[in-house]
């Protein structure tokens, strides 16, 4: 039966000996990588994650306690105001007119008639005005325009119709 050498010292991520490091018996592991890489795995942990969740609901819950009524309306404000502006930008990069009927903002048209449909569902990465209409807001200009390019800009009754006419 081979005992384990007490001696031989190894990195606890990926094994490699650490013989050629000087104070080996110190070291746990061979690289700053390894390092790293073990944090990261150990942060990963369910239960790490679990108590990090924890952590993270009890403080929105704390802080959303603390504000008053009045610092709750003005990030509302906030909020609807930067999606408006974003929305407003992109309708105007597509054309600002619906891709089928011409409905546009030129002729009187309103910024929250319109939607931005996917020619090919498969290559959306992302909604651009998700189930309540304001996920846009909360994302980069850079990051919304290559999946602007996938769309095309559509009134909510050519959009509805359309995809009626789908199913």
């Amino acid at each position: 039966m081979s005992r384990k050498n007490p001696f031989d010292f190894r990195c606890q991520h990926c094994q490699k000996s650490l013989d050629g490091f000087h104070h080996r018996a110190q070291r746990k592991y061979c690289s700053r990588t390894c390092w790293s890489l073990a944090r990261k795995l150990e942060s990963l942990r369910p239960e790490i994650v679990k108590a990090q969740k924890e952590r993270y609901r009890q403080y929105s819950r704390n802080h959303r306690l603390t504000l008053t009524k009045e610092a709750k309306a003005e990030i509302q404000t906030y909020n609807r105001t930067a999606h408006r502006e974003k929305k407003q930008q992109a309708v105007e990069y597509m054309g600002g007119q619906c891709f089928r009927c011409e409905y546009s903002l030129s002729n009187g048209g309103c910024i929250a008639a319109f939607d931005f449909h996917h020619r090919d569902p498969k290559e959306k990465d992302f909604d651009l005005l998700g189930p309540n209409g304001n996920l846009m807001f909360m994302r980069r200009w850079v990051k919304i325009l290559p999946e602007l390019e996938k769309c095309d800009l559509l009134c909510r009754n050519c959009h509805a119709t359309l995809h009626f006419e789908e199913n």
